[in-house]
């Protein structure tokens, strides 16, 4: 039995919209691209759900509440996931024996309330 990605934090709201400009879709792609690249050929489809987060939120600590929850659930970390995303952008993952989610986000933009985040649950 594989072990459940830790629910989003309450900082991750879901929006019925993708409500981003170009240039922040642009960069939300990348760095989804750049995590599904890397892990899909390891472990399978990628399943993304999209959130977003208020450009406030320090992603330090979102990637902190992961790592906990991850470690609790019997997910152990991917090293180095983030290297190859833009500079400012976030990605760190986890994976078990079969599988792995990472988690995605991107830096704030000047003048930007919110930014995309997304949960990126893979599967054979």
């Amino acid at each position: 039995m594989e072990p459940e990605v830790p629910s989003p934090p309450s900082a991750f709201r879901q929006q019925e919209e993708y409500a981003f400009g170009d240039t922040i879709a642009a960069a939300d792609t990348a760095a989804v691209a750049h995590v599904v690249d890397v892990l899909g050929p390891r472990f399978g489809r990628p399943e993304v759900a999209r959130y977003v987060l208020a450009a406030t939120v320090d992603l330090a600590r979102v990637e902190a509440y992961y790592a906990n929850g991850a470690k609790a659930a019997g997910w152990r970390p991917l090293p180095d996931i983030g290297a190859g995303v833009s500079p400012g952008e976030r990605a760190f993952a986890f994976r078990s024996d079969r599988t792995a989610f990472a988690v995605v986000a991107i830096a704030p933009r000047p003048g930007v309330d919110t930014i995309p985040a997304n949960v990126i649950r893979f599967h054979r």
